[in-house]
This record gives C-alpha cells, sequence and structure tokens, in this order.
C-alpha cells in the first residue's frame, strides 16, 4: 500500500560539509546539528527513516540540548551521525521524529547557525527547476496557479532522493496575511515506486519567506519526471491602493537535490513575475503560453531586438513593463515565420518585463536593456 504524507506547517560532489553547531547535545529536530530546524533537515531524516541504535534514557521533543549519550553505526556523508536523526530518543527513527522534532521545532535555532549547503546551479550546466504560471497578465482579484516541477529533458535527472527549497515572494499584494499556499500533487512521479514520502511546506505568517521541502525514505532514487510536483495558488487584493499595475514576484532562492548516498545535484532554480493590472488590454487570466516557446536576442539588448515564436501571431501585440509598472507598447516587424524584429523607444538600462500576445495568450519573459 502506497505511504504518503504531506504536511504544511504555518508559523565535493557528496551533500555538503557542514561543522557541528553543537557536537555534544541533540537538539531534536536539528538533524544536521547547524543550529536551525528547516527543510534540509527533513532530507536527512529521510536518508535515516527506519534506522534503529540505542535509545536515549529518556523519550523527549522538547527544544533543548539532549547530551548525546551513545553514537549509531551508521553515520552521514558530512559526519553526523544517525543518532541525530532519532529526534525523540526512542531507538528508531520514525514518522514520530519528523511530526513531534522537525514539525513542531521548525524555525527554531541555538548556538551559531551554520550554512545548509544549498547547491544551486548554473544555467546550461544543470537540470532546473520550474515554476509555470497559469497566467503572466491578470486583473486585480484574479487568482493565480504556479506549477512546480523538476525536469529538463536537455538534463535529465536520473537520481533524485529529495528537495528542500527556501524561497522568497512579494507581500502587500496578495488577499488575506500569509503567504501563497502550495499542494503537493498527489500520487506524483516522487511516490512512483510506492516510497513513503513526506513532504512540507512553511510559510512564515506572510513574511515574505517561504520553504518547501520533499523526500523519499526507502533509501532508493528515483528518475526525475515532467509531471508537476506541487502548486503554488495566489489571490490578488482586489483592490491595492494608489496603484493601477503591480506585480507579484515568487522565487527559489536556493535549493538542495540530493541523490544516491545524500550526493548533492547542483539545480538552476526559477523565479516567475505576475504583472497586476486593471487595463483590459494587457491582462488575460487564461492559462498562458509556455514561456520557454519565446526566444529573445540578444539578451542584453540596446535598441532593436528579435523575437522568435513557434509560428506567426494572427495579431502580434508586444509591451515592454518597467518595475514600476510603467507600460511601453513595442513595435514589431515580422522578417520570417515566427520571428519579429522589436523596435523599443529609448529607455533607461535595467532589467524590464517583456509581455506577448500570441493567438495563444499572453507570454511574459525577462528583458535587460543597455
Amino acid at each position: 500500500m502506497q505511504l504518503l504524507r504531506y504536511v504544511f506547517v504555518f508559523c565535493c560532489s557528496t551533500l555538503f560539509f557542514c561543522q557541528t553547531a553543537s557536537s555534544q547535545e541533540i537538539w531534536p529536530g536539528d538533524i544536521n546539528n547547524n543550529g536551525i530546524v528547516n527543510g534540509v533537515d527533513l532530507l536527512y531524516w529521510g536518508v535515516a527513516f527506519g534506522s534503529t541504535g540505542p535509545a536515549r534514557p529518556e523519550i523527549s521533543t522538547e527544544w533543548q540540548g539532549i547530551p548525546l549519550a551513545a553514537t549509531w553505526n551508521d553515520s552521514f556523508v558530512d559526519g553526523t551521525n544517525y543518532a541525530y536523526a532519532d529526534c525523540d530518543g526512542s531507538g528508531l527513527v520514525d514518522e514520530d521524529d519528523y511530526d513531534d522534532a522537525i514539525e513542531d521545532n521548525f524555525g527554531l535555532t541555538h548556538g551559531t547557525i551554520l550554512p545548509d549547503g544549498y547547491r544551486n546551479g548554473q544555467a546550461g550546466q544543470a537540470p532546473r527547476v520550474r515554476l509555470i504560471p497559469s497566467a503572466t497578465l491578470v486583473e486585480f482579484g484574479a487568482t493565480v496557479t504556479i506549477s512546480l516541477s523538476l525536469d529538463d529533458s536537455a538534463m535529465p535527472l536520473t537520481d533524485f532522493y529529495g528537495l528542500a527549497a527556501s524561497l522568497s515572494y512579494t507581500t502587500g499584494v496578495l488577499a488575506g496575511d500569509d503567504g501563497p499556499d502550495f499542494d503537493f500533487v498527489e500520487n506524483n512521479w516522487i511516490e512512483g515506486d510506492n516510497s513513503y514520502v513526506q513532504g512540507l511546506y512553511e510559510d512564515f505568517s506572510g513574511s515574505g519567506r517561504a520553504e518547501l521541502a520533499v523526500s523519499r525514505t526507502n533509501q532508493e532514487t528515483i528518475q526525475a519526471m515532467p509531471d508537476d510536483i506541487g502548486n503554488f495558488s495566489i489571490v490578488i487584493e482586489d483592490i491595492i491602493v494608489g496603484r493601477n499595475v503591480d506585480t507579484f514576484q515568487l522565487s527559489i532562492d536556493s535549493i538542495l537535490v540530493i541523490g544516491k548516498d545524500m550526493g548533492a545535484i547542483p539545480v538552476v532554480p526559477d523565479t516567475v513575475t505576475i504583472i497586476i493590472s486593471n487595463d483590459e488590454n494587457v491582462t488575460a487570466v487564461s492559462r498562458a503560453a509556455e514561456p520557454s516557446e519565446m526566444k529573445i536576442y540578444p539578451n542584453p539588448a540596446r535598441g532593436s531586438f528579435y523575437l522568435e515564436l513557434p509560428a506567426p501571431a494572427s495579431d502580434l501585440e508586444v509591451v515592454l513593463i518597467d518595475q514600476w509598472g510603467r507600460t511601453f507598447p513595442l513595435r514589431s516587424q515580422l522578417r520570417r515565420a515566427g520571428t519579429y524584429r522589436i523596435e523599443q523607444p529609448t529607455l533607461p538600462a535595467g532589467i524590464y518585463w517583456l509581455n506577448v500576445r500570441t493567438d495563444r495568450g499572453w507570454i511574459g519573459k525577462k528583458i535587460t536593456l543597455f
């Protein structure tokens, strides 16, 4: 029987080397002993899941330093002993260690916080995680879904065990006090061989920060598939005082993907920007065309640049948007099937958002002008 648990909390080529924050004490939930309980600890827990060793004299997950009475036979690749994964001291790494320690103590700290060893990859040299929005241009009050996937046909990821990511998002434009909601897709590819999978999503009460993690538990890796891992959901405020145009941005700032024996796999993080406007000429709430279908070159650009689409659009519209939400309609000239020369007015150097309306809807991509 397949076991699946996803929890949402509100409030060298190996993995990474981390000096212990408290080498003689166990702080329940801080399995890698770096001074904080977060999503990376879930990866350690997933690797050690099912392991056994000497139990502690008392079973407890209270947030305090507990003396390490006895070490276990196994250690993680960074040298941390498996005893740290036995958060409650029962002598078995199981669901209780997650429920009563990682979940309950999430975000708590002790001593000096040391790096978690996230491994962001470089574009073109590593597979990428993808954030794909249901729309890139929306009206105030709209609901938008942003899918999360981990697949790159050019660089397939064949050795996946778990993922932990640190995210940031724009505050002040979403309805309610919290940030984006997130739901894991049921029966997703991470569970492909009936592995028991544990996932978590932590939104720090609308602070603009969130953490996401998911791990297998059977000590066997799996090949990443193109299907979604989960979906973010956001609801834009109906009215944002003093603004006719605004933006929402969701970014994966740091990511750690592990494979066999906790080896760290560099992965390129992603960012998605959604333009919010009351101008009916530049808004769309239907599913956008895939951003990957549009190519811009040169980028960075000065003066004119080229826009390449899979096929010509019957009524192409091109709009440039700056960081303050100001829009600049651009002229386009069809040069050959699907390729347009875009003339842009003299604008200050900087990063802009290029929105293109095709027969399939709006597509958006960043462009740098210099």
